[in-house]
């Protein structure tokens, strides 16, 4: 886009001139994209829809209301005096449409995507005017999962906006006619999902051959696993009436407590274990009950190879590592802009899992518990087949559903927990008399002295973290990678970690102005609500070397889990339990 096409949104009516408005995204028929920075110094993305509009505050106001983890956040939007629409998202993030230039998806990976569509059309059934626009240009891809972008425009545009050339592809054939409803946005998604699968859409040619084409046959299915055939047809019907009825029907299907579809082969167990259809959300926010349990108690271990006091926790068997207190270096001068900048702080001596949180001893603690008992029992087929608790846990050697695309990982004694809340995770380290660690405790288990990016120099290394690049769509057992300075395991990678705090966005900043307080940075106090979103640190083993570093940090909703999202437990920093004194006693 030409730079000169950037001053009319540093106009004197701009709702939007305070914004640092950087280089061109990308355009298309509905919106130009720019990067910018907004008055707060967040990293945004900056949309001028083309043409202006003609919508009212209260129906972008609504889908500003709109809250949802698959769903891209209408950050903010107002209009220019002379009529110029403009919408602030998050910042840009790589489109299914780059993603697919790399090749197609493998089964389990075109589920998972499925599965989070829709869920964003389950978020928007009834408030937006269907059909949407979906297309590979406007899913986000994300490390959690994937996201969809532009959800807000049926209801900036209304229904009488003109079906885009771009979006043709992925129309459905009613699209462009009286009556559509949410079976053409099912259609959409099952065409752009289709082309994940396979590398090319359903139907190609021009956009006239390909109207000719959707009103005149169904798609050959042909290219897509035999098992994923009967999904499909569903999907693409031409007579919408033979279609899925809603997005919760599908999702239904995808569940695995839902029907079977027929299926041969590596298939069957992709379609059949189905996706996270999460229980109720009061399922979900509904903590676990507390086992009766032995009071704990540490067993010193001595120094490990690197120096530093190693305990054993009974009776769960989990190994402890002392992290001295003193003062820690918190945050980057390079990083985005929730990293940064590099602050300082003092941190009382704290003791921290040596590993995270694995499948084995998980398990084995909720043995005799039936549904109800707690709340990761009482929802454990959203994410697992029913019979996972009753399956026998050898150690070293996985179940017999070692994988599912909900989980898309590795079910074995040795591999890290996913797939819980973090009102879950929170629930059960408790029960161990533990808890999650804050932030500032996090980072300086992470950091155990280094000063570099990752705690082992200047540039990712394979040999020390398992992420996209080398952990092969799954989980790794614990312990196969470098340990870091303090001898502790996956710091980096394989899966992301769960924090106490609330995830405040600007929070070091805040502290180097002096707007935020230290005792709330290492106490992990910070935020308010029991709703707020809470922090998650570092990547797991489906995203980039950049998520690896000691400072990236993202916050999520408490009660949503993740299939690359874990947790390991502290204890001390100043409030030690009396089982755990003794390892605090002397020398900090």
């Amino acid at each position: 886009m030409a730079a000169a096409g950037i001053f009319r949104y540093k106009a004197e009516d701009s709702p939007f001139r305070n914004y640092v408005i950087g280089a061109g995204l990308r355009r298309n028929e509905l919106y130009e994209q720019y990067g910018a920075l907004s008055p707060a110094g967040l990293a945004v993305s900056l949309k001028h829809v083309l043409p202006a509009a003609p919508t009212t505050v209260e129906t972008l106001a609504e889908a500003a209301r709109v809250r949802s983890l698959r769903l891209v956040e209408l950050i903010d939007f107002g209009k220019s005096d002379s009529g110029d629409l403009f919408l602030v998202t998050g910042p840009a993030e790589q489109t299914l449409r780059q993603r697919l230039a790399e090749g197609p998806m493998s089964a389990a990976d075109g589920l998972a995507l499925l599965s989070d569509l829709l869920r964003a059309l389950k978020t928007l059934d009834g408030r937006t005017p269907p059909p949407l626009f979906i297309s590979p240009d406007n899913v986000i891809v994300l490390p959690d999962g994937f996201r969809l972008d532009d959800h807000y425009l049926p209801a900036v545009f209304g229904s009488a906006r003109p079906l885009p050339w771009s979006l043709i592809t992925y129309a459905a054939p009613e699209a462009d006619q009286d009556g559509a409803d949410f079976r053409g946005s099912l259609y959409s998604v099952g065409a752009v999902v289709f082309e994940a699968l396979t590398g090319r859409p359903p139907f190609t040619g021009t956009p006239f051959e390909v109207i000719a084409a959707t009103r005149t046959k169904d798609p050959d299915l042909a290219p897509l696993p035999e098992g994923l055939r009967p999904l499909f047809a569903g999907l693409l019907a031409r007579d919408r009436e033979a279609r899925y009825a809603s997005p919760g029907a599908v999702l239904d299907l995808l569940a695995p407590a839902g029907p079977a579809l027929p299926a041969s082969g590596g298939a069957a167990s992709v379609v059949n274990a189905g996706t996270a259809a999460a229980a109720g959300g009061a399922a979900r926010a509904a903590a676990p009950a507390k086992a009766a349990a032995p009071e704990p108690s540490l067993v010193p271990l001595g120094q490990n190879e690197q120096g530093y006091e190693e305990f054993r926790r009974e009776p769960d068997g989990a190994v402890m590592v002392k992290i001295p207190g003193g003062k820690v270096r918190l945050g980057s001068d390079s990083g985005s802009p929730r990293e940064c900048p590099v602050i300082e702080v003092e941190i009382p001596a704290f003791l921290i899992d040596k590993q995270p949180v694995t499948w084995g001893p998980f398990l084995k603690s909720h043995q005799g518990h039936g549904a109800g008992s707690c709340a990761f029992c009482s929802r454990k087929a959203g994410f697992l087949p029913s019979a996972f608790l009753e399956a026998p846990s050898t150690p070293g050697k996985p179940t017999e559903i070692e994988r599912t695309p909900a989980l898309n990982a590795a079910v074995a004694p040795d591999h890290p927990v996913v797939g819980l809340t973090w009102l879950e995770a929170e629930a059960y380290v408790r029960s161990l008399g533990t808890e999650l660690p804050s932030e500032a405790q996090w980072e300086a288990a992470y950091r155990a002295g280094s000063t570099g990016p990752y705690y082992w120099g200047d540039a990712a290394d394979p040999e020390c973290a398992w992420f996209a690049k080398n952990a092969a769509g799954a989980t790794h057992p614990v312990g196969q990678r470098k340990p870091n300075g303090a001898g502790l395991l996956d710091m980096a990678g394989n899966v992301s970690e769960y924090c106490r705090d609330a995830f405040v966005e600007d929070y070091y900043a805040r502290f180097a102005r002096g707007q935020a307080g230290a005792v709330e940075m290492v106490a992990g106090a910070k935020g308010a609500g029991p709703a707020a979103p809470r922090a998650v640190r570092n990547g797991g083993w489906s995203m980039s070397e950049k998520s690896l570093t000691a400072t990236f940090r993202v916050g999520y909703a408490p009660d949503q889990g993740s299939n690359v999202r874990g947790f390991r437990s502290v204890v001390g920093g100043g409030n030690a339990p009396a089982w755990a004194k003794g390892a605090f006693e002397g020398p900090a």
